[in-house]
């Protein structure tokens, strides 16, 4: 488990024994709608950042607005890879 998803289980109200087994505070159930809800408001501020940089980015190379949306999109849409998307804008 990576340290930011171990972060936003925390907050959610997991704890973790000494050996790193998980223990959940209340039920299973309020805990996953919690942690899902931690996890979409990450989501969506590292896309914010990821759009917000290359927009400035962009902006400052004077490119069209749509060449600005298109790059954005395609760096949103690559943070599900693996791989470190290269961008040539």
């Amino acid at each position: 488990m990576n340290e930011r998803i171990k972060e936003l289980a925390v907050k959610a109200g997991i704890a973790f024994d000494s050996s790193g087994a998980p223990d959940t505070f209340g039920s299973l159930p309020d805990f996953l709608e919690r942690f899902a809800e931690l996890v979409r408001q990450d989501e969506r501020e590292a896309c914010a950042i990821t759009a917000w940089s290359i927009g400035i980015d962009l902006h400052l190379k004077h490119h069209d607005i749509r060449e600005v949306g298109s790059a954005c999109a395609t760096a949103i849409r690559a943070r599900g890879n693996h791989e470190q998307a290269r961008f040539n804008y």
